[in-house]
C-alpha cells in the first residue's frame, strides 16, 4: 500500500453481532483507520463525494465526515492515538520520500493544529516493495512513549523508543 493507486478498499462498519452493515466510505481510498470511540473513524482517504485525499474523521452510520490535519498530515501513513489524551493527539508515520528515502515520524494534536516532528529515518534503497520496513509507530499504553520499526541505523531492521512525556501537554 505504498502509493495510494495501488489498492481499491471501502469502509464498511457492522455491529458485534451482524446487525446495522453500513457502507461508510465506498469511494475505493480507504485505508489505515482508527476508532475515535464508539462513533467516528479517523482514516486516510478519499470520501465519496470529494476527490481529496487526506485524513479524514467519518461519522459511523452517516456520511458526515470532517478533515483532520489538512496542512500538516498531508501524507498517508500509519496513524493512532496516543493513549491518554482525550484522542487529542495523533501519531503518525509516512512511507520513505525523495531521493534521500526519509520517513518521517509525528505526533499530532488536534486542537491547535500543532505538528511535533519526532524524526527523520533513512530507509536503505534495499527496503522496498515486500521487502520495506514501514515505521508502524505505536504507543506504550500510559501514552508516554513512542515505538518504531526502523532500519535507519546500520541497515539492520530494530524497534526504536523515543519519550514524549513531556511533549503532550
Amino acid at each position: 500500500m505504498q502509493g495510494d493507486d495501488l489498492y481499491v478498499t471501502r469502509a464498511i462498519t457492522v455491529n458485534t453481532d451482524g446487525s446495522e452493515l453500513y457502507a461508510l466510505n465506498d469511494s475505493g481510498q480507504f485505508s489505515h483507520f482508527i476508532w475515535d470511540g464508539n462513533e467516528a473513524l479517523c482514516a486516510w482517504a478519499e470520501p465519496e463525494d470529494n476527490n481529496q485525499k487526506a485524513f479524514y474523521l467519518f461519522q459511523d452510520k452517516s456520511k458526515k465526515y470532517k478533515i483532520v490535519g489538512e496542512e500538516s498530515m498531508t501524507l498517508n501513513g500509519h496513524n493512532t492515538y496516543v493513549p491518554h489524551t482525550n484522542n487529542e493527539w495523533i501519531l503518525n508515520d509516512t512511507y520513505p520520500q525523495g531521493k534521500e528515502r526519509l520517513q518521517e515520524l509525528y505526533l499530532y494534536h488536534i486542537p491547535t493544529k500543532r505538528k511535533v516532528v519526532l524524526g527523520h529515518f533513512y530507509e536503505p534503497k534495499e527496503f522496498s516493495g515486500e521487502w520495506r520496513c514501514d515505521l508502524h509507530p505505536r504507543c506504550n499504553p500510559s501514552g508516554t512513549k513512542v515505538f518504531f520499526d526502523s532500519t535507519h541505523e546500520n541497515g539492520l531492521r530494530q524497534i526504536f523508543e523515543i519519550d514524549i512525556s513531556s511533549l503532550k501537554s
